[in-house]
């Protein structure tokens, strides 16, 4: 009985949440609330008669969605920005650990030969987030944390923080990335990665992987809707295990019970083995859209003919001949 009445409250949140009446930030507000089940549960246990235990238990759980209702007025507090970069510092590997906590977080590729990683991140004026870098050997050794601030006031819409990194494309990286409360957006098609793994917290996650080298990722869903599409034309193995929503394996791949694979994958040297755990919500794997070519430059007009040139004007007309002078008078006798 607890746990239908449970699905059935966390159902309500998402539902809420894809309505845009909750923020996905009321997440980390209800983990708060959890003591609440135990009450429930022990209700559940004391009453003999099964139907006021079950109407006690609901009656705490749309308390809690009340509750949250609520808390998406709250009025947050100031965020302040922060510029964050970390050089290569001449490493030819890099491992870098992402946990954004509560905040909208976008990760992408930089520029060629620029620094390992750089961006700027919004944080509570009291909770900036740990930076840590350290080169040993030839790997630079990253971790950008922000898991062990309390943010759970930060509910409503368009009042989470937001982090926009940008990772050295050019390094081989072994990326790990919590994606905590908050809608993310990982852009990794442009990178180099020597292992991936992604964990989903709470909000809509949209993966985008590159279609170089030989790496393995491993994505474990959480909760709300999950998108990872795959480069075209390259060798992918796919591993998806459902979980509470239904999974969508879109692409030319042979299907082998839970896993899909692309024609050419056993053979190739460079490929990509992806395993997807489901969480709560729908995961939609696909491919990536083709690139649109580039089109042609215009062929220039021809330049219009020269105009003939102008005909030389006509040559002045000779100067008339001085007259002569008259003759001299005759001399008078």
């Amino acid at each position: 009985m607890i746990g239908a009445i449970l699905l059935i409250a966390v159902g309500l949140v998402l539902l809420l949440n894809n309505l845009a009446v909750l923020d996905w930030g009321v997440w980390q507000t209800l983990s708060k609330l959890w003591p609440l089940l135990l009450i429930g549960i022990g209700f559940d246990l004391m009453l003999k008669k099964r139907r006021v235990a079950a109407v006690v238990v609901a009656v705490l759980l749309l308390g809690i969605v009340a509750g949250a209702t609520a808390l998406r007025h709250v009025r947050p507090v100031a965020l302040v920005g922060m510029q964050v970069g970390v050089p290569t510092e001449g490493a030819t590997l890099a491992r870098v650990r992402l946990d954004a906590g509560v905040a909208a977080l976008q990760v992408g590729s930089g520029p060629a030969g620029g620094p390992l990683l750089a961006g700027t991140i919004e944080h509570p004026e009291d909770a900036p987030p740990e930076l840590r870098a350290e080169l040993s050997g030839e790997r630079m050794e990253v971790r950008l944390d922000q898991s062990d601030g309390d943010l759970g006031w930060l509910v409503g819409p368009g009042h989470g923080p937001e982090w926009r990194l940008q990772l050295a494309p050019d390094v081989p990286t072994d990326l790990r990335v919590e994606a905590g409360v908050g809608e993310t957006q990982l852009d990794l098609r442009a990178l180099t990665l020597s292992r991936l793994k992604v964990d989903c917290g709470v909000g809509q996650v949209r993966l985008e992987l590159p279609g170089r080298g030989r790496y393995r990722a491993q994505v474990e869903g959480g909760v709300g809707r999950l998108e990872v599409l795959l480069p075209r034309g390259f060798p992918v193995r796919v591993e998806a295990r459902t979980g509470l929503g239904a999974v969508s394996v879109s692409g030319d791949f042979q299907r082998d019970g839970e896993r899909y694979i692309s024609p050419g994958f056993e053979a190739a040297s460079e490929r990509l083995e992806l395993e997807v755990e489901g969480g709560v919500g729908a995961i939609d794997i696909g491919l990536q859209a083709p690139e649109a070519p580039v089109p042609p430059l215009p062929a220039e007009a021809p330049l219009p003919p020269a105009p003939p040139a102008e005909a030389p004007p006509p040559p002045a007309p000779p100067a008339e001949a001085p007259l002569p002078p008259p003759a001299p008078a005759p001399a008078t006798p």
